[in-house]
């Protein structure tokens, strides 16, 4: 039988981390969902669910092979939520920053209110910023897509989530 030298010793270590850690963020993320979800017109925690899981899924298979990320570039917002607020007539939207590279200037938040129209910038939002509030909004389905940005260029789009502002 042979020795695992202390290289393959770590490997093995750091795989197992990374599953056991991906796997309690699925969970963490999954009950959070669940838990914002309410019988005010918001969208089921589905595809939120799948993308965040995707998400996860392609990290870890990044940091296995090797890849941290950390080449400098643009890291996209993550675990985009829209939940409406039907009171209020707003849509809060929610993101997180993997603010490991502290490297964007803001962020740009897009709406649009079906597949078939246009992205629309609604606005630009300070660095570290991971809220944004839709207000004063008619009746109608609402989707979204946050980017962050620097000097040098735009990181990839986040994933899309929506919400509706019912009648």
């Amino acid at each position: 039988m042979k020795n695992k030298t202390s290289n393959e010793k770590a490997q093995g270590g750091l795989e197992y981390l990374l599953l056991i850690g991906g796997a309690v963020l699925v969970v963490v993320i999954v009950v959070t969902l669940l838990l914002n979800l309410t019988d005010s017109g918001k969208q089921t925690a589905g595809a939120n669910t799948i993308a965040a899981t995707g998400q996860i899924q392609g990290a870890r298979e990044d940091a296995l092979n090797g890849d941290t990320g950390n080449t400098g570039d643009l890291t996209e917002p993550l675990f985009l939520l829209a939940e409406a607020n039907q009171e209020e007539r707003l849509i809060e939207l929610s993101w997180t920053v993997d603010d490991a590279f502290f490297n964007e200037d803001g962020f740009t938040v897009e709406s649009r209110q079906s597949e078939s129209d246009p992205w629309v910038e609604l606005a630009d939002v300070p660095e570290n910023t991971t809220t944004y509030l839709h207000e004063n909004l008619n009746p109608g389905n609402y989707e979204y897509r946050v980017y962050a940005f620097n000097d040098t260029g735009n990181s990839e789009f986040s994933n899309i989530s929506g919400a509706t502002i019912l009648p």
